[in-house]
């Protein structure tokens, strides 16, 4: 019987702490971090830090903010957009142990809010906002920026914003289709697409692996300029193809 290990700091448990969480409506209480994500502009990779709070009960993302470093100012910073965009401060906020989490300037601007030091060790504590960069993450992946002229800057820009939106379209649940992203589906089809091809591939090898060596080389130039020809497939996945066959196919070397 295999036993799984369980990543240090894990309940032996988990099941039983799951919606241990307790909510109670919106605003009453948000989860706040910090996350790294890189920018490119015109080929030089800039790390900035992405500040977000999150609301526990709705889940919706109430302020962010962008700062050079993870530190209390980002930290204020992104508690003053997120009350400014959801007209309220919340009852408490709940952040990690960092140390910029929790000095006198960061009591300061939370004005009578209370502040919680979430769980060590325990991600979970912070699985609004954990999820919120999980979400947020793929969506910004790979955007890049160029500077060259002010009509560069526009196009590289709107690129970037159509690039966003379109990941964030495609990632989101969908109800009339069992609740799978358009994400999902895509990909569902997509692996089933390889499945077949690595079946008919296979298949292909078998046929030929039972013909004499001289007719082995022949059908398998023929296939090959075949494959080389079916251009519903991408260059990459047809190459692929060609090396999967050639390695399948009995002395063809």
């Amino acid at each position: 019987m295999r036993i799984p290990k369980r990543r240090k700091g894990r309940s032996p448990d988990e099941d039983a702490l799951r919606g241990a969480f307790r909510t109670f409506f919106s605003n009453a209480q948000w989860v706040g971090d910090g996350s790294q994500v890189p920018v490119e502009v015109d080929g030089e990779t800039f790390v900035f830090n992405v500040e977000l709070n999150v609301d526990a009960y709705s889940g919706a993302f109430v302020g962010a903010d962008i700062s050079p470093v993870e530190d209390s100012a980002a930290v204020i910073a992104t508690f003053h957009n997120s009350v400014e965009d959801a007209g309220t401060y919340p009852m408490a906020i709940l952040f990690d142990n960092k140390p910029s989490n929790h000095t006198h300037e960061v009591d300061v601007a939370l004005d009578g809010t209370l502040r919680i030091r979430s769980t060590s060790y325990r991600a979970q504590n912070r699985a609004h906002v954990e999820g919120g960069f999980g979400l947020l993450k793929p969506t910004l992946e790979g955007l890049t920026l160029e500077s060259g002229s002010p009509e560069t800057l526009a196009a590289s820009y709107l690129h970037n914003l159509v690039t966003a939106a379109a990941r964030a379209v495609n990632q989101r649940p969908r109800r009339d289709r069992g609740g799978k992203s358009r994400l999902d589906l895509l990909l569902a089809v997509a692996t089933t697409s390889r499945l077949e091809r690595l079946f008919w591939l296979t298949a292909i090898a078998d046929v030929v692996n039972t013909q004499a060596n001289d007719d082995r080389h022949r059908l398998f130039r023929l296939c090959a300029r075949r494959i080389a020809a079916t251009y519903a497939l991408s260059p990459r996945d047809r190459t692929a193809s060609i090396r999967f066959l050639a390695a399948k196919i009995i002395e063809l070397n």
